[in-house]
């Protein structure tokens, strides 16, 4: 359902919670994705290309018209979900889990 949907993948490193994955979806084929500058570098990195380091409030890129989705993932062991009503806390963050 989403091939024809615009998106992004970020891997962000943390030092609390380990990695998390950020994954932008534009929800309609009019809703685009721009990449933004950090440090005079493109946020749009081509496969295999290499990452840009980016710190806490840099901007990733924006949606250029409304119908947006965002993803996160989490690595195995820091977010715990549970089964909750529309609207309530869905888990807690703890910390990284290193083998």
């Amino acid at each position: 359902m989403f091939e024809d949907f615009h998106r992004s993948y970020f891997v962000i490193k943390t030092e609390k919670h380990g990695y998390i994955a950020v994954i932008p979806v534009g929800l309609n084929t009019i809703s685009a994705m721009y990449p933004s500058l950090v440090n005079n570098r493109s946020t749009l990195v081509p496969v295999g290309g290499e990452p840009v380091p980016v710190k806490k409030g840099d901007e990733l890129g924006h949606f250029a018209y409304g119908g947006s989705l965002n993803i996160l993932l989490f690595q195995k062991g820091v977010f715990n979900a549970v089964s909750v009503l529309m609207g309530s806390r869905l888990g807690s963050l703890g910390h990284a889990i290193h083998a």
